[in-house]
């Protein structure tokens, strides 16, 4: 039969299980190995071997070497013919221990058998550990997403705010504002923008990495859809000078999907390629491909590197990886667009070249009618 003894990550021991291949030994022998801890276990070999990290082998148990093996009022069927126990060690540190025993007579456990319980042993520290560190990293992820959704919340109060007396003040209430003035008023208000969008996209990461991001699925109109979220760009394409075009299916597309996440991705890819692109220009495409819509952004921009392709979709990345970049964003646009594509059933992939410009593809199901 077999033992498995865990320490705990607080120091305390725990066991795992006890096996036996016939039933009717197994509920009798947990019961003789019942204890409070492996530390109390009558059988002291499993404390020496998870104190010291050492195996210990006995091939044939004497009468003598059971002494050693156990406490002297144990009973004898649990020391067995043939012993071993190996610690469960990874990386310098002692998990638990593994013990076979054989009680029948006409079983001895050999040199082979030895190597091979030595060689379980160690695959199985390996699987606790890697199981133990993925279940760390987990918890780290789960409290990194709680903080910042927390944070989040807590900075979108007081921005919301700056934006309302913001708007306020350009419309001239309580009294108009000099021209000067509504200049520095206007920067504030840009900058409250651009944060408030980066803290919907950490808001959207934590909710769709929790699991709670649902998709609410409403019929609209896709042409007027994009046009109206061109238009909202246009101000950022004309103060870089760069010309926004965007081209639509003739007649009305209806489309059945969540139009506020549509809205988002496209606003991220679009502020994208207004970023990137110092010349030329920007197109915002769409084609109805049987039961799915395909949206192209496309710009005349510095293009991507073929290394860092899907790179742009790790969050948090961004092609300009120096401390002082020269354009702003926390890099998770890009990241979230493709995540709340996939969410709503579809992709959002890249293609580009070097100098070449840059062509985002968002391909979505849910065409309901087009004419």
């Amino acid at each position: 039969y077999c033992i498995v003894d865990l320490v705990e990550p607080d120091g305390t021991m725990r066991r795992i299980d006890v096996a036996h291949p016939d039933l009717h030994h197994a509920d009798p022998l947990r019961e003789l190995l019942a204890a409070a801890s492996p530390a109390d276990c009558p059988l002291r070999v499993i404390r020496r071997v998870i104190g010291s990290g050492k195996a210990e082998y006995v091939p044939s148990v004497t009468a003598e070497r059971a002494a050693l093996l156990a406490d002297a009022d144990i009973a004898p069927e649990l020391v067995g013919r043939s012993f071993a126990c190996a610690p469960l060690s990874t990386r310098g540190h002692t998990l638990g221990a593994f013990t076979i025993i054989s009680a029948r007579d006409f079983r001895e456990y050999g040199v082979a058998d030895f190597e091979l319980f030595a060689e379980l042993a160690r695959r199985a520290a390996l699987a606790v550990d890697n199981a133990r560190l993925y279940e760390a990293a987990l918890s780290a992820s789960q409290a990194k997403s709680d903080f910042l959704a927390v944070m989040s919340h807590e900075l979108r109060t007081p921005l919301n705010a700056i934006l309302g007396y913001t708007d306020l003040m350009l419309l001239g209430v309580p009294e108009p504002v000099p021209g000067a003035t509504a200049g520095h008023v206007e920067r504030v208000q840009l900058a409250a923008r651009h944060l408030l969008q980066m803290i919907e996209e950490i808001l959207t990461l934590s909710r769709v990495e929790a699991g709670e991001e649902v998709i609410d699925v409403e019929r609209f109109e896709l042409c007027t859809s994009l046009r109206e979220t061109a238009t909202l760009v246009e101000p950022l394409a004309h103060a870089k000078t760069l010309e926004l075009r965007c081209e639509t299916p003739d007649g009305e597309v209806f489309v059945s999907t969540d139009a506020r996440k549509v809205r988002q991705i496209l606003l991220n890819l679009l502020g994208n390629a207004v970023k990137f692109t110092s010349s030329g220009e920007i197109m915002l495409h769409a084609r109805v491909l049987g039961s799915d819509v395909v949206i192209v952004v496309q710009d005349t921009g510095d293009g991507i590197a073929a290394e860092n392709m899907e790179r742009i979709f790790d969050p948090f990345w961004q092609v300009e990886q120096q401390k002082a970049r020269r354009r702003e964003g926390a890099g998770l646009g890009l990241h979230v667009a493709r995540r709340l594509a996939r969410l709503m059933g579809g992709d959002l992939t890249v293609s580009s070249e070097v100098g070449d410009g840059t062509r985002f593809v968002l391909r979505l199901p849910g065409v309901a009618e087009a004419g």
